[in-house]
């Protein structure tokens, strides 16, 4: 290859790249790595569901909607729900869960039916 040919293709593999990073930063979507001092900051994120996952992809903690009320678990590498906290008309719930699904401590409000009558109060093994 001759040196006139290197230069040209150099110049034009630049450009290319420079092109694609505007072409790109103009795309919905987008995502910005940046350091503290050129953070976007957002007032507002609304998602229906908000996922923590591992390097290995799997889900350790989300934060949704779960039959109308909001609902935050954390999750064992298994898969395995260990704590829930929830909000719900009738007061709140916190879950401890320990392995095979037997909740280890539980708090919870009073019912549906009554404010007067409860639910677990509060429970431990």
């Amino acid at each position: 290859m001759t040196r006139s040919r290197c230069v040209t293709l150099t110049v034009l593999a630049v450009t290319v790249a420079f092109l694609g990073g505007m072409v790109s930063a103009k795309l919905p979507g987008r995502v910005h790595a940046a350091t503290d001092r050129a953070v976007e900051k957002l007032d507002v994120l609304e998602v229906r569901v908000l996922k923590v996952v591992d390097k290995a992809g799997r889900t350790r903690a989300w934060l949704g909607i779960e039959e109308g009320d909001p609902l935050f678990v954390m999750e064992s590498k298994s898969g395995e729900p260990r704590m829930a906290l929830g909000a719900h008309d009738a007061g709140a719930s916190l879950s401890l869960i320990g392995q095979k699904g037997k909740t280890g401590i539980a708090i919870f409000e009073s019912t549906k039916v009554s404010p007067t009558e409860h639910d677990i109060v509060w429970r431990a093994p």
